[in-house]
C-alpha cells in the first residue's frame, strides 16, 4: 500500500439515510437535567421562605408587647421587672460589645449585657434599670430613655436555610447549566461549602439588621445571584 494511501472503512452503504436512533438514556438525560434544575430552584425558594419566617420571628421578638395581666410561661407577651447594675466592664479590643453591664435580676442570677456608650456612662454600680423578659429570657434592658436589646442569633435555622440554598444552587449550576466534562469534584465541594458559609453569615447579618422585609429580600436575592455567578465562574475555570 502506498504511504499516502488512506484506509477505507468497511461499512455498508446506507442509501436510505437511516440513522441509529438514540438510546433511552440519551433521550432521558436532557429531561433529567431539567428536573434536577427545577428541584434545585425549589430548594432555593424553600430556603428563602424559611429565611422570611425567621425574619418575622426576629421582628416579633424585638417588638413583643408588654403583658396587661399576670403572664403565663407560654404567653407571647413580655413582662418587666427591676434589675440592679452590679458591675461595669469596658473592653476596647472587642468588635461587638465593648461596653458591658452586669445586671442582677429579681428572679434570676446576674448576667452581662452589651450596651451603648451613652447607656454605659449614665449608670453606676447600684443603678436600678428596667429589665424586659420574654419566656424567661431578657430581651431588653433600659434606663432613662436608653434601651439595649439582647441580640438573638437563630444559628440553627440559619444553618438549615443555608444548606437548602447551597444544595439548590449546586443542582442549578451542575444540571440547569450543563458544565463541560471534567469538573473537579473537589472544586465543586469547596464551592458548596463556601456557599453554605456565605449564606449563613449573610442571613444572620440581614436578620440582625432588620431592614424592611422587601428591601431585605431584594438584597438577599441580589447576593444569591452574584454568588451563583461567582461560583459558576470558578467551576468553569476548572472544567
Amino acid at each position: 500500500m502506498p504511504e499516502d494511501a488512506v484506509p477505507v472503512r468497511d461499512e455498508r452503504p446506507n442509501p436510505d439515510g437511516w440513522k441509529v436512533p438514540p438510546s433511552l438514556g440519551d433521550r432521558l438525560r436532557p429531561v433529567a437535567r431539567i428536573v434536577l434544575a427545577l428541584v434545585g430552584l425549589a430548594l432555593v425558594v424553600a430556603g428563602f421562605v424559611r429565611f422570611t419566617a425567621d425574619f418575622e420571628d426576629v421582628r416579633r421578638y424585638h417588638h413583643t408587647p408588654l403583658c396587661t395581666a399576670p403572664a403565663q410561661p407560654s404567653d407571647d407577651c413580655a413582662t418587666r421587672e427591676s434589675g440592679r447594675v452590679t458591675g461595669k466592664h469596658l473592653d476596647p479590643g472587642s468588635d461587638s460589645d465593648p461596653y458591658t453591664l452586669t445586671v442582677a435580676r429579681e428572679t434570676a442570677p446576674a448576667a452581662e449585657y452589651g450596651v451603648g456608650k451613652a447607656f454605659y456612662d449614665d449608670v453606676t454600680a447600684g443603678t436600678t434599670v428596667d429589665v424586659t423578659v420574654l419566656h424567661g429570657e431578657v430581651i431588653e434592658i433600659g434606663y432613662h430613655g436608653h434601651r439595649s436589646q439582647t441580640e438573638t442569633y437563630p444559628w440553627a435555622d440559619a444553618a438549615v436555610l443555608s444548606l437548602l440554598i447551597a444544595a439548590g444552587t449546586a443542582l442549578v449550576l451542575t444540571q440547569g447549566w450543563p458544565l463541560d466534562d471534567g469538573v473537579v469534584p473537589f472544586v465543586l465541594a469547596v464551592t458548596v461549602v463556601a456557599n453554605v458559609l456565605a449564606t449563613l453569615l449573610g442571613s444572620i447579618a440581614l436578620l440582625t439588621l432588620q431592614w424592611p422585609l422587601v428591601v431585605t429580600l431584594i438584597v438577599a436575592a441580589l447576593c444569591w445571584i452574584a454568588a451563583t455567578a461567582l461560583f459558576r465562574g470558578i467551576l468553569n475555570e476548572f472544567s
